[in-house]
């Protein structure tokens, strides 16, 4: 977490959370009060996220519990992972370029969304700039869902299998690009929240063309299915436990981490094995054309 002292610095220290009695089910909040009296002069951040409201007794009473270093590492695993997915390239990488690169947009996209969301982009990006991360949360969050629905139209070729979903995800490409081009004159939390939940009903919709698409028995569509249904469900667990509905806990509060996590590793084996199906569609057509010349040659 950062704040700024009294002489403007910035200051970094230890992420914390803080700890409630197993019985406790307070909604997480981005805001807990702290009463100070007047003139105490200590440093408090203003801003916390990710806690539920707690009181001075609890911070006196050790309920504060440091986990920066569990949560660098989580995140030095989950951003290794992407730049993995980033530096690898599928064998038949002349199929289609054009797919290989919408993925590395998505997941780019996704990286930068997570490094602003979670604090890592300004900590170590921009430290000096903290006017710049809500912007970029908005912006990314609103590149990684264009890129979802670009990905996902070209990866199950929708435009062939399923027509009017094509339209529908050409129509919400049309409505995030709209609002990144807006993000300079709208106010960031209705920016955000639009994105949300415009978000949640493209998701629905990418997933239902999964769906679909697997039923019809094409493999690719099942590595792309199960890549969303996790990311789906990982939002769903964060949305739980910032409800109160689920407890907080490691798995609860990363849920969403590992859940995209898990994506990134479907969607890039659905890429693999639809790049696969194309090259095994045009060794079958050179053959079948190769046969085809050869049986005219005989016939002359």
């Amino acid at each position: 977490m950062h704040y700024l002292d009294e002489s403007g610095q910035l200051i970094s220290f230890a992420m914390v959370i803080i700890c409630s009695s197993s019985s406790d089910r307070y909604p997480i909040t981005p805001i807990f009060s702290i009463n100070r009296k007047p003139g105490d002069g200590s440093a408090v951040p203003e801003v916390i996220s990710g806690l539920h409201p707690c009181s001075n007794d609890s911070l006196a009473s050790g309920c504060v519990q440091s986990v920066h270093d569990h949560s660098l590492l989580l995140y030095l695993a989950y951003f290794g992972i992407i730049l993995l997915m980033l530096l690898h390239k599928p064998h038949p990488v002349s199929v289609q370029p054009r797919l290989l690169y919408l993925h590395y947009i998505f997941i780019g996209s996704l990286a930068l969304f997570q490094a602003s969301h979670n604090g890592f982009a300004f900590q170590y990006l921009w430290p000096d700039v903290p006017a710049l991360n809500n912007p970029l949360t908005s912006a990314s969050l609103l590149l990684m869902l264009f890129g979802g629905c670009l990905f996902t139209r070209t990866i199950l070729d929708t435009a062939t299998t399923l027509p009017r979903l094509h339209r529908a995800l050409g129509l919400l490409m049309l409505f995030f690009f709209g609002v990144i081009l807006l993000l300079p004159v709208i106010p960031y939390e209705r920016a955000l929240n639009t994105a949300i939940s415009v978000g949640i009903f493209s998701i629905l919709i990418i997933i239902s063309a999964g769906i679909t698409n697997a039923v019809r028995g094409i493999r690719t569509a099942r590595f792309f299915l199960a890549a969303w249904t996790c990311a789906l469900m990982g939002g769903i667990i964060l949305g739980c436990t910032a409800a109160g509905l689920l407890p907080v806990n490691a798995f609860t509060a990363n849920a969403f981490i590992l859940g995209t996590a898990i994506e990134i590793t479907f969607l890039s084996l659905s890429l693999a094995d639809r790049m696969n199906r194309i090259e095994r569609e045009r060794t079958k057509a050179e053959q079948l054309a190769k046969q085809a010349l050869q049986e005219s040659n005989r016939a002359l």
